[in-house]
């Protein structure tokens, strides 16, 4: 297996697990009545929405996509 077929396969898993983590944290948000916790769950769902957006940058720059 080459570099770059390592780095395409380490970046589409990280893809998969932000998208997943993004998934249960927007869900959970909706869920939850307490507006503390369901600010801090829609923070965190952004964050995972901005890995989300960061990695596939990375994999457009590396002309992985």
């Amino acid at each position: 297996m080459s570099q770059q077929e390592i780095i395409k396969m380490a970046l589409h898993n990280a893809l998969q697990n932000e998208q997943a983590i993004a998934s249960k944290y927007g869900e959970m948000a909706k869920s939850i009545t307490d507006p503390t916790i369901q600010k801090h769950l829609q923070s965190l769902e952004q964050t995972a929405r901005n890995h989300i957006f960061l990695l596939t940058e990375q994999a457009q720059r590396l002309h992985l996509q």
